[in-house]
């Protein structure tokens, strides 16, 4: 053990004993536990509502938001599987950042899977639509980002 945390060890097991060592605020949460909250970085749906979709709406996102915050996510990022050109144009936009509230989770940014992914190892996206960045970000711009 390295002099910074046997120091450290001693201070927490002094802090039984010794006033200088005990926090200098309490919170009584009677009976109930206070934690930090989850943050969800890789989910593609849920509460009825599939990000991959090119019906989803800003509504549908908002649904996701609140449902994920009742279950103690305090932040997401909604992922898109492998998917047309037209799905990210239109999806990846309601996917921006926000705060959340009260009223949902916020809002990390989108998580894209693919469609620049192996085309040996691609697990349970589909073949069709897996491309090769030929011309480097380039290609995910004009997948992803570009309007058709």
């Amino acid at each position: 053990m390295g002099p910074l945390l046997a120091c450290l060890c001693l201070r927490f097991w002094q802090a039984v004993e010794e006033a200088r060592y005990a926090a200098n605020r309490v919170v009584d949460c009677k009976g109930l536990i206070l934690a930090p909250g989850f943050i969800d970085v890789q989910i593609n749906g849920a509460f009825g509502v599939d990000f991959s979709n090119l019906t989803t709406t800003e509504e549908d996102v908002a649904t996701v938001a609140k449902g994920l915050l009742q279950h103690g996510v305090t932040s997401f990022c909604p992922t898109l599987v492998t998917s047309t050109p037209e799905v990210y144009h239109k999806t990846i936009s309601m996917l921006r950042p926000r705060a959340g509230s009260v009223s949902g989770a916020g809002v990390l940014g989108a998580h894209l899977e693919g469609p620049f992914m192996s085309q040996h190892k691609y697990g349970a996206h589909n073949e069709k639509l897996l491309q090769v960045p030929r011309k480097g970000f380039e290609s995910v711009k004009e997948v992803a980002i570009s309007s058709p």
